[in-house]
Parts: C-alpha cells; structure tokens; sequence
C-alpha cells in the first residue's frame, strides 16, 4: 500500500469552540424569544386591555370597537415583530454556519434592530403585572443572549474556522 493519494472525500472541518458557544448562545436566544411570543399570547387578554388604556390616554374620544380593534393590531404587530426578527436572525446564524463570516456584521445589523423591536414590545405589550414582568426578563434575556452569541463568533478562535476550506 504505497499509494498516498488521499480520500476524495474529506472530512468537514470541525468548528471551534468559540463558534460552538455561539451556536449554542443564539439557539438559547430564540428559544427565549419563542417563549416570549408565547407568553404574549397567553396573556393576550390583559395585554389588549392594557393597550386599550394606553390608547384612551393618548386618545379619549375612541368608541370601543375602534379601540379594540387597535389594541387587537397593536398586540399581533408586536408579537409579529418578535417572530420576524427570530427568523431572520434564525436565517443568517444557518448561513454563518456554512462558514460566511461576513454574516456576522448582518447579523449586528439585525441585532440592532432586534433591540428597537424589544424596547418596543416592552414599551406596548409588557405590563406592571406578573405576566408582564415575567414576559420583560424573557425579552431581556433574550437580547442579552443573542447579543453574547454575536460577541461569541468574533472570538479569536473563530477566524480559522471561518477561513478554512474543506
């Protein structure tokens, strides 16, 4: 056996540890977030009556089918947010996977956005009560743990990984 030609098949290029925690600290991440939406839809009903506070206050001449109808918009658009912002976050950490480092800076772009849209949800559909304070630490933790996986794949060991071809 002296042929030294190697296999046509080469093995996948292993990620490193720095990428791996990455992996692991987004996953944690829009496991918080779907958690979220599904608290805010759990708690829904005290959430459209908050909002329907909140929208007499700004606007006291509103009749109560209009009112509920805009909190209704207020609540979903919100929760909707939150879901569009864990799939498109979901999306580019499978690309980063692929070895595109050049997601990573997508990925703080959208990041960015992602706390404009909590701050916004907290602001419309977090309340003062248990569910709304419960509702605020997932959506927190959530940003903080997206924001440590982003920090993750800009580690030092990550470089390699993303400049290594098969």
């Amino acid at each position: 056996m002296s042929d030294r030609t190697p296999p046509p098949i080469r093995r996948p290029v292993e990620p490193s540890t720095a990428v791996k925690a990455s992996r692991f600290l987004w996953t944690a991440s829009f496991i918080a977030g779907l958690m979220a939406v599904f608290f805010g839809f759990l708690a829904r009903n005290n959430q459209t009556d908050r909002i329907q506070d909140l929208i007499l206050e700004v606007d006291p001449d509103r009749d109560a089918e209009t009112l509920e109808t805009a909190a209704n918009i207020v609540l979903w658009t919100s929760l909707g947010a939150l879901v569009v912002v864990v799939l498109i976050e979901l999306a580019l950490l499978f690309s980063m996977l692929k070895r595109r480092g050049y997601v990573r800076w997508i990925q703080l772009l959208v990041l960015a956005a992602h706390a404009g849209v909590t701050v916004v949800a907290d602001a419309l559909i977090v309340g003062d009560d248990v569910d709304g304070i419960v509702l605020r630490v997932i959506l927190v933790s959530q940003l903080f743990l997206a924001l440590a996986g982003l920090l993750a794949s800009f580690l030092p060991g990550t470089r390699a990984w993303f400049r290594s071809k098969d």
